[in-house]
């Protein structure tokens, strides 16, 4: 346990940033008030024309100037002091500089950024070290022999929670067996995931081997769920001993719908919403039931458990819309329908991913021209003019589905 009054230096002592975070402030800001100057010259230009680009250029270098000065500011002004009985977190304007008297400290946190300390008192600050700040490995040398890392003792707290609920196990040592085995399955499980969604994602070949793999695996998660009640849930928090199944339902369920998107398309999307609705629904009611330790309470919802609730929805989502579709092709035997179309057009669109469409004409089932999206492939084979052969089949899910070039 923390002595009560720390150790520390006779004097205050300052920390504030580091010298290299300040150099590269000082060299990469001005190359930024620069970019800005001229990316507002380009906008206005654009939008204007040559007339008033000075005047652009003005306000965008005056902008740049003021941020320039803040920054430098904040780098050179901020800083961290340990004071003989207390800390102090000195900041520039608008935020506030805040304090906390030695005896008023609870104990630290941190993330990849900083190292927050926390207060005894929920009405007293809370107080933030960036790890851009010098010395900033002694800091935590110095809270980690005075003040308790109260994430280590949070995990602590809830690992002994855990192994005293005899629901769990006839003894302790049973239930931290049982606690390793179901760490051992939920890694196995999400290691499992990943690859599945790795192979569907860059070679998915055999195509409907690849589409049962990723189909599987949120299954065998849902039932690890229920086979491990209590020990192993969807998610898990930074300072939770619980396995988790994240990545064995999340990645293959969202690589199950970027392939969907990007492989064959519906006939007509009204022959897929009843589908997918009630994968969606029933995967849904799946992952409640299996992780109703964790979601509900007194048959009301859990308290805190919004961010599990919108990760189980999400993931159901997505699987109900992306196995449905994927496996309506893949396991599709039946004899294929091939029509005719005439490439009237080419374009693609940009944005954080490039799509690719071919205007087609009308052909079967289709009545009139329209867009058709295709990979990218098959997007540089034929041209303008081109006949296109067109595959239609009824689909293993009774989803008529069709695909360009087949």
């Amino acid at each position: 346990m923390p002595p009560s009054t720390p150790i520390l230096p006779p004097t205050p002592t300052e920390y504030r940033t580091a010298l290299v975070y300040r150099i590269l402030l000082a060299v990469a800001v001005p190359l930024m008030v620069v970019g800005i100057s001229f990316a507002a010259v380009g906008i206005w230009q654009k939008s204007h024309g040559a007339q008033g680009a000075t005047l652009a250029f003005v306000a965008g270098l005056l902008a740049a100037i003021i941020f320039l000065v803040y920054s430098l500011a904040a780098a050179f002004k901020s800083a961290f002091i340990i004071a003989p009985d207390r800390i102090i977190e000195q900041n520039v304007w608008p935020f506030a500089t805040k304090e906390l008297l030695l005896r008023e400290i609870a104990g630290f946190r941190t993330n990849d950024k900083f190292t927050s300390i926390h207060s005894t008192q929920p009405d007293l600050p809370t107080l933030k070290i960036a790890k851009s700040i010098e010395s900033y490995d002694d800091l935590q040398l110095w809270l980690a022999g005075h003040y308790p890392d109260l994430d280590q003792v949070e995990a602590e707290d809830t690992r002994a929670i855990l192994l005293a609920d005899e629901q769990l196990g006839a003894t302790p040592e049973a239930r931290a067996a049982r606690l390793a085995l179901a760490k051992r399955v939920g890694t196995a499980l999400n290691i499992l995931g990943g690859v599945a969604a790795a192979w569907l994602f860059l070679n998915p070949e055999p195509y409907t081997y690849a589409i049962a793999a990723n189909v599987a695996l949120p299954l065998l998660a849902a039932g690890a769920l229920l086979v491990f009640p209590g020990l192993m849930r969807l998610d898990t928090g930074k300072n939770t001993p619980h396995a988790s199944v994240a990545s064995a339902l999340l990645l293959p369920s969202f690589a199950l719908l970027v392939r969907s998107l990007a492989h064959a398309e519906p006939l007509q999307y009204a022959t897929v919403w009843p589908v997918a609705g009630l994968a969606a629904a029933a995967f849904a009611v799946l992952l409640v039931i299996s992780n109703r330790h964790w979601l509900l309470e007194f048959g009301t919802l859990r308290r805190n458990s919004g961010p599990e609730w919108g990760l189980l929805l999400l993931c159901a989502a997505a699987y109900g819309y992306g196995a449905t579709l994927t496996s309506n092709v893949a396991f599709d035997a039946s004899k294929l329908t091939t029509y005719q179309a005439q490439v009237l057009a080419k374009h693609k669109t940009t944005g954080k991913t490039t799509s690719y469409y071919l205007r087609l004409s009308p052909w079967g089932p289709r009545k009139a021209s329209e867009d058709v999206a295709v990979n990218v492939s098959y997007y540089g084979i034929p041209v303008v003019g081109d006949t296109v052969p067109i595959a239609t089949r009824p689909g293993w899910l009774g989803i008529p589905w069709f695909q360009v070039g087949q």
